[in-house]
């Protein structure tokens, strides 16, 4: 905690939110235990925000599925873009 040298106050620093996922390798997302992967899982992967991915879900070029509140990325198609560059259904 810092103190604010006018008031006298303490104040709470700032904490960084992010998380874990950071930075995941194609290897790294291989070994997952679950068929799907999770927004925050792909925007790592592919170098943007989860905001970002989330604004433009419907114009990702692998599949992305929206299960209530939370959107979810089937890992397999996900992958094969990631190798190939291109969705294997597409080209």
């Amino acid at each position: 905690m810092q103190k604010n040298a006018k008031q006298g106050k303490t104040k709470k620093q700032k904490t960084s939110r992010r998380t874990a996922v950071e930075n995941l390798k194609l290897e790294e997302i291989e070994s997952l235990p679950r068929d799907y992967l999770t927004a925050k899982e792909v925007a790592s992967a592919v170098g943007i925000s989860c905001r970002l991915l989330y604004k433009n879900y419907l114009k990702m070029p692998f599949p992305v599925m929206r299960v209530g509140h939370s959107y979810r990325i089937p890992k397999k198609p996900f992958i094969e873009y990631m190798r190939s560059g291109h969705p294997s259904g597409n080209r």
